[in-house]
C-alpha cells in the first residue's frame, strides 16, 4: 500500500487547544499541518495511550476514508471507539481489520478487539471464539498468554458452558461380545451366535454438553443441563464374516439428558456442595431402549493447597422398554482425588461402589472399581503423555447357569498422547490406546478389546 499524505485540520484543531505553542496566547489559532500515514498511525496510538480517543478516532476515520481496507487504520479506529464505549461500531471495524490483516500481530489485535466488543455487548460465547482466534494468531508466547488469560476470564463470566467431544475409535470389540466361540451349559457345548461374539469395527462418537447458569449469588448458583451422546459403528469385513446378518445400525446408541444442578456453600470452610437431577432417554439399534432418572449429591473440598477431594452419592432408576425384568435401581458412592505436583505433573484417583437391583440376574450386581491416571508435567517432543490403570470387579447373584453366582474381573490399561505442537484455535488432537480384558467364571462373559481412539481436546 502506498503512503498517502493526509490533511488533518480536525486533529490540529484539537492539538492546538490542548497544546498551545510556546509564547502564544491562551487562545491559539488552529493551524494546518500534513502528516503521513505512518506518522498518523503512530501518533494515534500514542493518543490512545494518553486517553485521547476522540482525537485518535478523527485521525483513524481520515485514514479509513483514504483506504477503507487499511487494517492498521481499522484497528486504530476500533480501539478508539472502544475507549469511547461504542462497542457495536468497534466490532464492525475490528472484524474488517481481521479480514484484511497481513500479519499475525494485526490479526491478534483485531481478534482481541472483536472479542472485547462482543464481551461488552453480552455475547460471551462469540467473544470466546474470537479470543481463541487471538490465541491462534498470537505472534509470540507473551501475546498468546494474554489471549488465553482473557479467554478464561470471559469463560468464567459466561453463563453458558458448551462441551464437545468428537472421536473415532478402531476397536476389536465394538459390541462388548464374548471372546469365546462356544460355551458350555450343563456340560454341553453350544456355539454362540455371531452377534454375541466380539465384532471388530470403527466407532464414531459425538458427545455434546450444555450447562447454563440460571442464577448466581456469592454462595450459590443454579444451572440448567442438557447432553447428547451418540455412538455409530462400521463393522469390519471380518466382523461381517462372523455375523453376516448384522448391520452397522444394530449397535448404534443415542442418549439424551436434561437436568438441573444447584451448587452451594454452607460455610466459609471452602467445601462446595452440588445437587444434580437428570432425566434421560436411550435408543439402541434405532429402537427406544430405556428411560432413566438420576439424582446425585457431591461435596468438593481442597484438603491441601494442591489436593482436591470430591465425594459423590448417587441413585438412578432405569426403566427398560425391551424387558421389564431388566429395569433397575442403583445406588452408588464415589471418591475422587486430584493432586497437582510442584513439577506440574498431575495425579487423578477414583474409587467407587455401586449396588444395582433388578429382577434379571444378569443385571443385578455389586460393583467395585478403582482407577488411577497420571499426567506427565512436560511434553516429550511436543507430546504430553498420560497413563491410566483401571480395575473393576462385579458380583452377580446365583442363576441357573452358575449356582455360585457370576464373578467378573475387568482390567483396563490406557495410554494417551496429546499432540500439543499440532494446534488450531486452541484445539489439539489426541491419540489414546486402551486394552481391556474381562475374566469371568461364566465363559460367555469373557472378553477382551483393543481400542485406538483419535480425538480432539481443548488446551485452555
Amino acid at each position: 500500500m502506498t503512503c498517502h499524505r493526509l490533511l488533518l485540520p480536525l486533529f490540529l484543531l484539537a492539538l492546538a487547544v490542548a497544546l498551545p505553542l510556546p509564547g502564544s496566547q491562551a487562545r491559539a489559532e488552529p493551524q494546518e499541518i500534513t502528516l503521513g500515514r505512518d506518522q498518523s498511525l503512530n501518533f494515534g496510538r500514542q493518543l490512545l495511550a494518553q486517553g485521547r480517543p476522540d482525537v485518535a478516532m478523527a485521525m483513524a476515520r481520515a485514514l479509513v476514508a483514504v483506504d477503507p481496507q487499511d487494517p492498521e487504520a481499522l484497528v486504530l479506529l476500533a480501539a478508539a471507539l472502544q475507549q469511547q464505549g461504542d462497542y457495536p461500531e468497534s466490532r464492525q471495524h475490528a472484524r474488517a481489520a481481521y479480514a484484511t490483516a497481513s500479519n499475525d500481530m494485526l490479526r491478534f489485535e483485531a481478534a482481541m478487539l472483536s472479542g472485547r466488543a462482543d464481551f461488552h455487548h453480552g455475547a460471551h460465547t462469540r467473544a470466546q471464539w474470537w479470543l481463541r482466534r487471538a490465541a491462534h494468531t498470537a505472534p509470540d508466547a507473551e501475546t498468546r498468554e494474554i489471549a488465553e488469560r482473557n479467554f478464561l476470564q470471559v469463560r468464567r463470566a459466561n453463563p453458558l458452558e458448551l462441551h464437545f467431544n468428537l472421536g473415532v475409535t478402531g476397536s476389536s470389540n465394538v459390541n462388548d461380545g464374548s471372546s469365546s466361540e462356544t460355551i458350555e451349559i450343563f456340560g454341553l457345548p453350544f456355539r454362540l451366535d455371531g452377534t454375541a461374539r466380539a465384532l471388530s469395527g470403527t466407532e464414531i462418537g459425538v458427545d455434546m454438553g450444555l450447562r447454563y447458569r440460571l442464577r448466581a449469588s456469592r454462595q450459590s448458583a443454579t444451572f440448567a443441563l442438557a447432553a447428547l451422546s451418540t455412538r455409530n459403528y462400521r463393522l469390519s469385513s471380518k466382523a461381517r464374516e462372523i455375523a453376516p446378518d448384522a448391520r452397522n445400525r444394530d449397535f448404534a446408541r443415542q442418549t439424551i439428558e436434561i437436568g438441573l444442578a444447584h451448587r452451594f456453600a454452607l460455610s466459609e470452610d471452602g467445601a462446595v456442595y452440588e445437587i444434580t437431577g437428570r432425566l434421560g432417554r436411550t435408543w439402541y439399534g434405532g429402537d427406544l431402549l430405556s428411560n432413566s432418572a438420576r439424582l446425585q449429591l457431591s461435596r468438593s473440598t481442597m484438603i491441601t493447597p494442591q489436593t482436591n477431594l470430591r465425594l459423590t452419592l448417587s441413585t438412578q432408576r432405569q426403566n427398560r422398554l425391551d424387558s421389564a425384568a431388566r429395569s433397575s435401581t442403583s445406588y452408588g458412592l464415589q471418591a475422587d482425588v486430584a493432586h497437582a505436583f510442584d513439577s506440574g505433573a498431575r495425579l487423578f484417583a477414583a474409587a467407587s461402589w455401586r449396588e444395582t437391583q433388578a429382577q434379571a440376574t444378569n443385571v443385578q450386581n455389586t460393583a467395585h472399581r478403582a482407577q488411577v491416571t497420571y499426567v506427565m508435567a512436560e511434553p516429550v517432543m511436543g507430546v504430553r503423555l498420560s497413563s491410566t490403570l483401571d480395575i473393576e470387579q462385579r458380583r452377580f447373584p446365583e442363576n441357573i447357569l452358575q449356582p455360585d453366582g457370576r464373578r467378573d474381573l475387568t482390567g483396563r490399561i490406557g495410554l494417551s498422547a496429546s499432540l500439543e505442537e499440532v494446534e488450531y484455535m486452541g484445539f489439539s488432537p489426541s491419540l489414546n490406546l486402551q486394552f481391556s480384558r474381562t475374566r469371568s467364571n461364566v465363559s460367555l462373559h469373557e472378553s477382551e478389546s483393543l481400542d485406538m481412539f483419535l480425538g480432539v481436546n481443548s488446551r485452555f
